[in-house]
């Protein structure tokens, strides 16, 4: 049987996935540049596909504007 991909990942499991630090994703949702965050709660989800798609394009963290 195929294991079921979540929808959505959590710091720690979008960490695993990315193969980065959590220190790294923790800096980059302080300044909003990870696609697909969501807030549930009190912490911070990571919708899979909108990471999927940045990855796919080469440049995985949003741009910042001034």
């Amino acid at each position: 049987m195929d294991k079921i991909e979540p929808e959505y990942f959590t710091a720690d499991e979008l960490a695993i996935y990315l193969k980065m630090s959590r220190k790294f994703i923790e800096k980059h949702v302080g300044t909003r540049r990870i696609p697909g965050m969501v807030k549930i709660g009190r912490s911070w989800r990571f919708r899979r596909t909108d990471i999927e798609k940045r990855l796919a394009t080469g440049s995985f963290l949003l741009e910042t504007f001034k």
